[in-house]
């Protein structure tokens, strides 16, 4: 994470948010394994970004739990995974957006009892317009270095309007923000990396989003009116749950 209001996580303070790691043993640096983060929703199920592992095969991948240090954590292994895309196949339903960059992981055994997964919030755009929301996750710090201790920050959602406003002035052109996202950012700003995708949006400890990437990707890096994208928890809940208890 980028920005002026980011700092290490306490141990404990995340217990639930996890590193999506590649295997590999001879790393003297685990955290150089880190490929994105994700966000533990039952004791064996980790929600993350579908692009998270795209080219990866999941028994090369291993799920890191209940440390705020990747050194430290529990590694557990991949017994399957599923997008939201291959769900509704199975489900014999038609997506309504193309694009749903949502995943479950489904652990090799249950995690140790003390770590409770979040649930998904059903906060009104209301109360979180007028919020101020956590983020966690593992990646590059301010210093771009890839680190081994989680990082977090504060984080407003923008409204839609706001938020196409924002990225059409960017961009240069119209943006459109369909409903299965969301904006969110900080002033001052702070911007996420590719190393927190999967990385939760909470409201007083409730998933209410999903770190996706941040936007546009055509201005530098850690422009300071880039928006951080969210996929939207409560767009998905029946994705998620369904997966959680018949799968």
């Amino acid at each position: 994470m980028h920005g002026v209001n980011v700092r290490f996580a306490r141990e404990g303070e995340f217990p639930f948010v996890v590193s999506i790691t590649n295997m590999n043993r001879n790393n003297q640096r685990p955290e150089a394994n880190h490929v994105c983060t994700g966000t533990l929703v039952s004791k064996r199920d980790v929600v993350t970004t579908d692009h998270c592992v795209l080219g990866f095969l999941y028994h090369v991948i291993e799920i890191i739990v209940g440390s705020h240090d990747i050194r430290q954590g529990t590694r557990y292994f991949v017994l399957w995974w599923l997008s939201f895309n291959q769900f509704s196949t199975i489900q014999r339903s038609i997506p309504v957006y193309e694009h749903n960059d949502i995943m479950m992981i489904r652990l090799n055994q249950t995690i140790q009892e003390n770590i409770v997964p979040p649930s998904i919030s059903f906060a009104t755009n209301k109360v979180l317009f007028r919020s101020k929301l956590q983020t966690a996750g593992f990646g590059i710090t301010n210093n771009d270095q890839r680190s081994n201790f989680m990082e977090t920050a504060e984080l407003q959602i923008l409204t839609t309007p706001q938020c196409e406003q924002r990225l059409s002035e960017l961009l240069n052109c119209p943006y459109k923000l369909n409903d299965n996202k969301f904006c969110a950012a900080a002033d001052p700003y702070v911007i996420l990396d590719k190393g927190n995708s999967g990385s939760p949006m909470l409201l007083k400890g409730k998933l209410v989003g999903i770190h996706r990437g941040s936007s546009p990707g055509n201005v530098e890096n850690y422009h300071p009116r880039k928006v951080n994208i969210f996929i939207n928890a409560l767009y998905y809940r029946r994705f998620i749950e369904v997966v959680i208890k018949n799968y």
